[in-house]
């Protein structure tokens, strides 16, 4: 049978449980990354084999999984600045009249233009070839629907490209890749979109060029012109309540009585896509454009019009269809590819696996094999592979590529068929650009547009008349035009290079680049006098990567290409040592395109997969642009796009300068690491692999599974030798660019070179010393004014990282011959390469982390200091701009090629800190020595040798132990430096997560001045800055410490505190190492959750805010009803509650912790709603627009915020073999450095490390209108009031896994009372929730789909049909188990309806509920699962016994036939030997007698591999041609289609025919009405403005004045107490001061007295009653004082009430007299609607008396008509007669035919009996004729042979008379001469004849 054996259920099981287990991995929250751990991790890798017998076997399955994939295989514009204006200079015109003659290819002297009659000739010829271009022009806007009878009569789509036809797309609900859109764009076009100014008048001129009459376009713009070159004043319409003006009567006469109201459209411009149906109306607006008084001077008319008929000529709206177009045919190629497309029961399905990426985008961790893939049916991957990969081989639907050719600057599209095609949403997408243009345009036109402030408003200039709108309109499509072009010239370049690549992920990265570029938009100005400036800038970016990818590309096919000649110089052999080489290339026919390629020319079935490395270049200048403009922080728009060029422009010019890999290296290491003679030939290696085995065998004979393991050991250690070579290469290349950044960076901060060097020393030589070098000192500037401690060495060159520390026996390596490589493979070899390699490593992370904090702090230096800013955007916009390129890693050098080598610039991180810092120098205290910080640990490592050594003794005379022991103390080495190092890592990473929090928070200073304490550069800490400062003192207000931590690390101190950079610098520095680095992390974990935290609350707050990221937001306030400053307070309150509520608020641990849920929470928060909540909100309300918006972006938005995986930029084709995660324990042991790749996001030592946390979040949400957005905030409130409720009351929380046998079940489970106290077990709470609320909503999003038999539930209509079978299937049986639960089951007997809203019951948690839905999912996914596993066994069953009850000689083809065919062909069955006798003589013994003899169950083996064989062959071919008969069978149901298409055309056309000609009058009088109702509302509101102004301030008062009147009650009180409390407290003071006299006077005489004091008390007694008299006097004054305060306060009490009753008593005179105020203004409203209406009425009767008018025209006309009428209806009736007439005599002749034709037939039926009877007789009389005719021949023959018997006797007697007598007359005469005398003759005898 031609059906493999099924696995057995084991296997099907454990696929299911693993497909199951995969689908409930979602991603979690984004983690912190700690730079300092990823380098540890970095480290840890190098010191693992990543090849090994273990790991191989995956390795080599991935490679065969790989294989499968091999089925794929196969300008500048220069236009004005400012707004065009209507002037026409003489030297201007000139010019542009040679333009137009040369356009039009008229040969005509402008210099004899003298007068009128010459300007009229010129003319005329130009009006004739304008007339001809027009109507080709017409002819191209024309299409045809595709493959309509009326296209193909005409050969539609043959000709030219000007005459395409419109073909459906059909692969739009396809589309997996979505574009990624800037969400500040899109805001700003959002908000375009929801004012809807535009233009009328532009809008109007716009439809006017889409008129197909060029007779009615040129007359139009006659009259334009003259109104242009003549303008008269444009008067207000002459209404009752404005007399004066233009009267309306002409108005009405000039519409009804237009000689083109009643014209019937031509049948001909009715298949236009865009028709005639606006002609009428815009050529009556151009007329009304201008007066209709004619132009004396026609000079002026004469110049406008040429030039505007030079314009529409050349309009490049097609041009821009064309791109539009063939960006369209580009995204089909995407979509069939991406997405599989085929039939499935008539429809389109998809037949693709699920990708990593869109495993992310639906909220999974982002790896493939979830139930979207359904490899769960397939006995094995491959499999699975080839079943998706069958949409290539047989097409159910058209995927062949179009191709492309251009002609006439515009690039047109073909399909296979080579017809010319436009797809019919091409055509939508230039209506859609359209609008957005016209908006963008509008805006710029009435940006300085005034309203009308009185009466006498000049209309001329508030409608900008002045403004050439046709010259507008020009600039608009032109510059359009020229920006679709240049994305073009980038799209083919990426698109080229995706022809080449063969992986599918690597083709759907690149699937994005070409998506995101196609829906790339210009970055908009708005502030800018025009929009060209912004064109010409987006057009330098594109241009600019454009030439950077070409050169790049191309490169890297010249690279390829001479790989490939070097590795096939020997020619193919097709031998199986060449398999998983390159294909070859032969270099004979190069690929020939009507288009100029993109990149560089290829030869037929050229390959070159490495291609796919144009993403990462994408990507590598996407994260550069992005870093940068974190750091710089440009203020406009301007400046970004002026960033971005000025990248692109040193990225230009650093590949155009690249050095070669190693070139700052010496000659030595070039030759022994970086040559590529040995190690990157694959033969070579290959070769020294097999000479390694051969000397093997040559000492030990290895047998069987022996000899097996270790050929697989030694082939493992050649590919591990091969990777760490690569590595190494890699690691040193990076090297080579950090030092020149790092010399860059101590020259600009006064320190030398010579700090980046460690002279080395060997460990033979090594001195000891007592005590090694102590640590670089706390202040590094210390070492500008004295650096003895520090060693001047500067080598000639860069030194590897081995070679500091040992270069003679660890560091002698060498790559570059057989036998070094041969030495390299052994284990010691492997181990003193990983050595090496993990101090290279160590270099460069050492390097990295210098670097990024010298970086880091000159930024945050100038985020301090906001002068600094001012400057950089100075420098910006005038492209001052540095030298050097991006803080990004994006030069690391990903893998062998150009763009590697390029990639490794390194120098492009801080170029423009370089740059900038001449005017701001770098702080010297970020300066980091590198020789300082190796000291230590190397001379601890020599210390600790010459040791070992003396301790050892004789056994270091061993080289192993040597090199053994040497290996143990270097890597020691690497681990303390490492260490040391990571600290200026980590303080790198704190000081930019601090300033990126200062920069936020400047823009809401009342957060920044209210909440946090910024500290001061150098500031000095006091004892309250330390633990002591938490001590409470309730005596006393304290401030919190100005410290987050406490000096040890150990205590936490104050969040709110942020410190300036140079306190960052010096922290912890006392602690030693471990501690230091210890405290130093837990600060990071702490700031980077708190900033996360921060920058969510501000970002979701400016969710509402209408203003982009481009204007200025600190002035911007928040809305209040997205948190506003309110909402971001009270949630920094509660974070400050949350940590003094914890167990031990001073750990730094526990706040870490803290805040990391918390920040967790909110990012799960945000996913849910967005995901679920949000989305169905709109779905289930059928807005499907918004939904759409919403999915498109999360896609790519969520991913930012989750723990999704993301492989490294530099990982391509290194990826992990599945199904591997790269977290999990295994891949790290088993392929750590694939792991490492693939774990840490695509640039995992990044300078700018901080997530676009707003970026993403306003990303998801942009593209809605405000009534949508407010439906999305109340979503996000809903998943808040959601989370309270899981927090109140008795929970159960479950940690959703699969147990070991398949099923579902909880795995832990933990029960508690009440409502939660504890914020860490609250916040964990809330995070498992979220994550088990995350799995059931991806569960049922895939069985939705599934049960549904749809790609997404996205329509209303699907969405009512899955939440029907949703709760019927799933909710209600839950609902009802959870009610047996709790003992209410007679609440869910029975589901009354299945749209009734299933509740749950009371006292049910939602976490129980959403537990038991995902249980019952599973449940119900796995039943299915099953089922179609069975279904899939049983059909393969059915084949098998078909198969082989076939009795016949034919194939049974129609049990293969794939779905999508209709026909079938059965050939005959062929016959096969040659595998047969090949595999039977294999294992077969032969006798002396030559006899073959083999055994029973070897021929039963043969006969059953030759019967399998067989019929899989010729399946296999049967697949292969039967699509080719099934294509020529389909002729019928083209036929078929072809008429749905003439459906579809003239449906179109019916629809084109309506035009709105009807329409113009009562459009016209709704804008009549619509004026004059503005103008008296006008008038109205100038009268009533001073009235509101007195109404207001009236209201305000009444609203104020019982406030003001407590207040001041509240006032006088407070006063009165404040002057009680003086008064008491002086009372108090005064007895105090009174007790302490008389105390003193007292201790004083007692001194006297004991110190024996002569003087008397007198004196003293006497001050004392004098003063009590005193204060006696001053007690009767505070009585009067207070007496006097209360009387005051009572005056005032009084003056107040009073006040407040006079008030009262005008507020309500007020009151009546605004009563009759209202009751005058409803008079005065009543009467001004009376005069609306009078107006109304009195333009319906101007109206009614045009239309009488043209009324009685038409019915003078209608007379005429009749009359003509009457004479065709009386010839019509004559000729009706006589058809009557003639249609009785055909009648009555057809009844006299149908009788005689009766008659003939029963006259035929007796002649025909008659004519059998005779014939019969015939037949018998021809028979016996015959006869006798025989017997008269016989009869005859015999007469005749009578007679010629007869006849020839007679001849024989005759002949014989002859004889006799000839006889006898011879006789006589001789007898007569004898007689006769002599002389005469005789005469001659008289012959007779005798005749028979």
């Amino acid at each position: 049978s031609s059906v493999p054996v099924p696995k057995d259920i084991s296997y099907f099981r454990s696929e299911r449980e693993l497909v199951l287990k995969q689908e409930l991995q979602v991603a979690a929250a984004r983690p912190v990354l700690v730079q300092a751990d990823v380098m540890q991790r970095e480290l840890e890798s190098c010191l693992t084999r990543e090849y090994s017998p273990e790991s191989l076997p995956l390795l080599l399955h991935q490679v065969t999984y790989r294989t499968t994939l091999l089925i794929r295989s196969p300008t500048t514009i220069f236009l004005t600045m400012d707004i065009p204006k209507h002037s026409m200079r003489l030297e201007e015109f000139d010019s542009q009249l040679q333009q137009l003659l040369s356009h039009f290819n008229i040969d005509y002297n402008t210099k004899d233009i003298k007068n009128t009659a010459n300007e009229l000739e010129l003319f005329r010829l130009v009006s004739r070839e304008f007339r001809t271009v027009f109507n080709k022009q017409e002819t191209m806007k024309t299409f045809p629907t595709y493959d309509a009878t009326e296209s193909a009569a005409g050969h539609w789509g043959k000709k030219t490209p000007s005459m395409a036809l419109k073909t459906e797309a059909n692969w739009i609900p396809f589309i997996r890749v979505k574009p990624k859109r800037d969400p500040w764009q899109q805001k700003q076009a959002t908000k375009l979109e929801q004012h809807k100014f535009t233009d009328e008048l532009l809008r109007l001129h716009s439809k006017f060029l889409q008129v197909s009459d060029p007779n009615r376009v040129m007359e139009s713009l006659k009259e334009h012109a003259a109104n242009i070159s003549d303008p008269q004043p444009i008067r207000p319409i002459s209404v009752t309540s404005h007399p004066e003006g233009q009267n309306t009567n002409q108005i009405w006469m000039r519409i009804y009585s237009a000689s083109n109201l009643f014209q019937e459209p031509n049948p001909e411009e009715s298949s236009s896509a865009e028709g005639d149906a606006w002609d009428v109306e815009k050529a009556n607006v151009t007329k009304r454009l201008g007066s209709s008084k004619k132009n004396k001077d026609g000079t002026v008319s004469f110049r406008y019009l040429t030039k505007w008929l030079k314009d529409v000529s050349q309009f490049p709206s097609r041009t821009c269809l064309g791109i539009l177009n063939y960006m369209r045919s580009v995204e089909r190629t995407l979509t069939i590819d991406t997405a599989g497309l085929s039939l499935h029961g008539g429809e389109l399905g998809s037949l693709a696996e699920e990708s990593c990426w869109m495993s992310a985008a639906r909220g999974g961790t982002g790896t493939p094999g979830g139930l979207g893939s359904r490899h769960y049916l397939h006995n094995t991957p491959v499999d699975y592979k080839v079943h998706c990969s069958q949409f290539m081989e047989f097409p159910d639907i058209e995927n062949h590529n179009d191709f492309y050719t251009i002609e006439e600057d515009s690039i047109h599209t073909q399909d296979q068929r080579g017809l010319y095609i436009v797809y019919d949403v091409a055509l939508k997408d230039l209506g859609e650009l359209e609008k957005a243009l016209l908006l963008m345009a509008s805006h710029f036109i009435g940006r300085d547009r005034g309203l009308p402030q009185s009466l006498g408003t000049d209309l001329h200039g508030c409608e900008k008349l002045d403004v050439d709108r046709f010259a507008v309109l020009l600039d608009l499509w032109t510059c359009e035009a020229t920006f679709l072009k240049s994305k073009q010239q980038l799209i083919d370049c990426y698109f080229e290079a995706y022809q080449h690549v063969i992986d599918a992920e690597e083709r759907l990265a690149l699937a994005q680049v070409i998506t995101d570029i196609a829906h790339q938009r210009p970055r908009l100005d708005l502030s800018a006098r025009y929009f060209v400036s912004s064109y010409k800038q987006e057009l330098v970016c594109l241009q600019g990567r454009q030439q950077l990818l070409r050169l790049i590309l191309n490169a890297q096919i010249d690279e390829q290409r001479q790989y490939l000649e070097k590795i096939w110089r020997d020619g193919q052999k097709g031998t199986v040592r060449e398999y998983g080489l390159p294909p070859n290339y032969i270099p004979k026919q190069l690929v020939v395109s009507f288009c100029s390629p993109a990149l560089k020319n290829v030869f037929l079935l050229e390959l070159h997969p490495s291609l796919s490395l144009a993403s990462r270049v994408h990507w590598a200048l996407s994260q550069a642009y992005d870093e940068l403009c974190q750091q710089h922080r440009p203020g406009t728009v301007s400046q970004r796009v002026a960033l971005e060029q000025r990248l692109l422009q040193q990225a230009l010019d650093k590949w155009q300068t690249l050095d070669s890999p190693g070139a700052s290296y010496s000659s030595q290491v070039q030759k022994d690491l970086f040559s590529d003679v040995i190690s990157e030939d694959p033969f070579f290696v290959r070769d020294i692999g097999f000479s390694v085995l051969e000397s093997a065998d040559e000492e030990e004979k290895k047998q069987g599974k022996e000899r097996q393991a270790f050929i697989v050991d030694t082939f493992s250690r050649l590919l591990e030798l091969v990777t760490i070579r690569h590595r190494l290469m890699e690691s040193a290349s990076e090297t080579t660019q950090l030092s020149q950044l790092y010399r860059m960076f101590a020259g600009e901060m006064g320190f030398d070179e010579f700090h980046l060097y460690l002279r080395p020393v060997q460990f033979e030589f090594a001195v000891p010393k007592e005590k090694a070098e102590p640590l670089p000192p706390v202040f590094i500037t210390a070492l500008l004014q004295d650096d003895s401690r520090v060693d001047r060495y500067t080598p000639t060159s860069l030194l590897l990282g081995i070679q500091e520390v040992d270069h003679k026996q660890i560091g002698r390596f060498s790559f570059r011959t057989e036998e070094s490589i041969a030495q390299l493979m052994s284990r010691s070899g492997i181990e003193n390469l990983q050595v090496v390699l993990t101090c290279q490593v160590t270099q460069k992370n050492a390097l990295i982390g210098a670097v990024k904090q010298a970086s880091l702090c000159y930024w945050a230096q100038t985020t301090v200091a906001p002068q600094d800013k001012v400057q950089v955007g100075k420098d910006l916009e005038s492209k001052n701009f540095p030298q050097s390129l991006s803080p990004s890693r994006a030069g690391h050098r990903p893998g062998a090629g150009t763009w590697t080598r390029w990639a490794t610039g390194w120098n492009q991180h801080l170029g423009p800190v370089i740059g900038i810092v001449r005017e701001t120098l770098l702080p010297a205290e970020a300066f980091v020595s590198l020789q300082l910080e190796k000291l230590g640990p190397r001379d601890e490592m020599l210390n600790m040798f010459i040791k070992k050594k003396q301790a050892m003794g004789t056994v270091m005379q061993n080289p192993v132990e040597v090199e053994k022991i040497k290996r143990g103390l270097i890597l020691e080495y690497c681990q303390k430096v490492t260490l040391c190092m990571s600290q200026y890592s980590l303080r790198g990473q704190i000081v930019e997560y601090y300033s990126s929090l200062i920069a936020l928070l400047d823009d809401i200073p009342a957060i920044r001045d209210t909440y946090f304490m910024i500290g001061k550069p150098h500031e000095r800490k006091g004892e309250h800055d330390s633990e002591r400062g938490l001590l409470t003192d309730p005596r006393s207000f304290q401030s919190r410490p100005r410290c987050l931590l406490s000096a040890d690390g150990k205590t936490f101190l104050n969040l709110w505190f942020l410190p300036h950079f140079s306190e960052v610098l010096i922290m912890f520095k006392s602690l030693d190492r471990k501690a230091c680095r210890q405290a130093l992390h837990q600060t990071l974990r702490i700031v980077a959750a708190f900033h996360d935290i921060v920058c969510y609350l501000v970002s979701f707050a400016r969710l509402g805010n209408d203003s982009t990221f481009y204007s200025s937001r600190q002035h911007t306030p928040l809305v209040a009803h997205w948190g506003g400053t309110e909402g971001i307070a009270a949630e920094l309150h509660e974070i400050q509650k949350q940590i003094d509520s914890l167990c031990d608020p001073t750990s730094p641990l526990e706040v870490g912790r803290l805040l990391h849920l918390r920040r967790d929470v909110m990012f799960l928060q945000f996913d849910a709603a967005v995901r679920h909540l949000i989305r169905e909100a709109f779905l289930s309300a059928g807005n499907t627009a918004a939904y759409q918006t919403v999915t498109d972006k999360m896609s790519h938005a969520l991913p930012v915020l989750s723990d999704c995986v993301t492989g490294s930029l530099y990982s391509t084709h290194l990826t992990l073999p599945l199904p591997l995660q790269p977290d999990s324990i295994r891949a790290q042991r088993m392929y750590p450095w694939r792991s490492f790749l693939s774990q840490y996001g695509p640039f995992p030592f990044a300078i700018c490390s901080i997530p676009a946390i707003e970026h993403s979040m306003q990303m998801c949400l942009s593209g809605l209108d405000e009534h949508s957005q407010n439906v999305a905030n109340g979503e996000i409130l809903g998943v808040s009031l959601l989370m309270e409720d899981v927090l109140q009351g008795s929970h159960n929380r479950i940690a959703f896994s699969l147990q070991s046998r398949g099923e579902a079940g909880p795995a832990a489970q933990e029960s508690w009372v009440g409502p939660l106290q504890e914020p860490v077990e609250m916040y964990t709470v809330l995070q498992s929730f979220l994550v088990l609320w995350k799995q059931l909503e991806r569960l049922k999003e895939v069985w939705g789909r599934q049960r549904l038999g749809v790609q997404q539930i996205n329509t209303l209509s699907l969405y009512k049909q899955f939440s029907r079978m949703y709760s019927v299937e799933i909710l209600y049986p839950v609902m009802r188990a959870i009610a047996r639960q709790l003992g209410k089951e007679e609440e869910y007997e029975v589901l009354q309806t299945d749209t009734q809203p299933i509740l749950p019951p009371s006292g049910a948690s939602e976490v129980d509920i959403k537990t038991r839905q995902l249980h019952k999912l599973l449940e119900s996914l796995e039943s299915e699962m099953i089922s179609e596993v069975q279904k899939k066994i049983t059909k393969e069953l059915t084949m098998v016994i078909s198969e082989r009850a076939r009795q016949d000689t034919r194939l049974p083809t129609e049990l293969w036939k794939h779905p999508g065919m209709k026909q079938s062909f059965a050939p005959e069955r062929p016959e096969i030997v040659e595998n047969f006798v090949q595999q039977l003589m294999w294992n077969c013994e032969e006798t002396p007698d030559e006899k073959v003899t083999f055994s029973k169950a070897h021929l039963h083996s043969c006969v059953t591999a030759l019967a399998c064989a067989v019929m899989q062959r010729e399946r296999s071919n049967f697949d292969t041609y039967s699509m080719f008969y099934e294509n020529i069978l389909q002729q019928e149901t083209q036929l078929l289609y072809q008429r749905e298409q003439d459906l579809k055309a003239l449906e179109e056309s019916r629809t084109q025919r309506d035009g709105p000609d009807a329409q113009v009058a009562d459009l016209s009088q709704e804008i009549i009405v619509e004026i004059t109702a503005l103008r008296s509302h006008l008038a109205q509101l100038e009268e009533e403005r001073g009235g509101v102004q007195e109404q207001v301030c009236a209201r305000l008062q009444q609203e104020y004045e019982a406030l003001v009147r407590s207040l001041f009650n509240a006032c006088f009180s407070s006063k009165a107490k404040l002057d009680e409390y003086r008064v008491r407290m002086e009372q108090d003071v005064s007895q105090l001061v009174s007790q302490v006299r008389s105390e003193g006077v007292e201790n004083m005489m007692k001194l006297k007295k004991k110190f024996g004091s002569t003087k008397d008390d007198e004196a003293l007694l006497a001050t004392l009653s004098a003063q009590e008299k005193l204060q006696e006097l001053r007690w009767e004054n505070n009585q009067l004082d207070a007496l006097l305060c209360k009387l005051k306060a009572l005056g005032f009490w009084k003056h107040s009430v009073t006040q407040g009753k006079l008030g009262h008593q005008l507020r309500s005179q007020k009151q009546v007299w605004l009563s009759r105020l209202g009751d005058l203004g409803q008079q005065k409203e009543s009467l001004v609607q009376r005069m609306v209406a009078e107006e109304e009425g009195v333009l319906l009767r101007q109206q009614l008396e045009a239309a009488r008018t043209a009324l009685s025209q038409c019915q003078a006309e209608y007379k005429n008509t009749k009359r003509q009428l009457e004479k065709q209806r009386q010839l019509l009736k004559e000729v009706e007669h006589r058809s009557a007439q003639e249609a009785r005599s055909r009648q009555h002749l057809d009844s006299m035919r149908s009788a005689s034709l009766e008659q003939l037939q029963m006259d035929a039926e007796h002649r025909e009996l008659q004519l059998r009877s005779l014939t019969d007789q015939l037949e018998r009389s021809a028979r016996v004729s015959q006869l006798q005719h025989l017997r008269t021949d016989k009869e005859i023959r015999q007469v005749r042979s009578q007679l010629s018997q007869e006849r020839s006797l007679k001849l024989d007697a005759f002949q014989r008379v002859d004889e006799l007598q000839s006889l006898v007359y011879d006789t006589e005469a001789s007898l007569s001469q004898r007689s006769s005398p002599t002389g005469t003759e005789p005469c001659p005898p008289r012959r007779t004849a005798v005749t028979l």
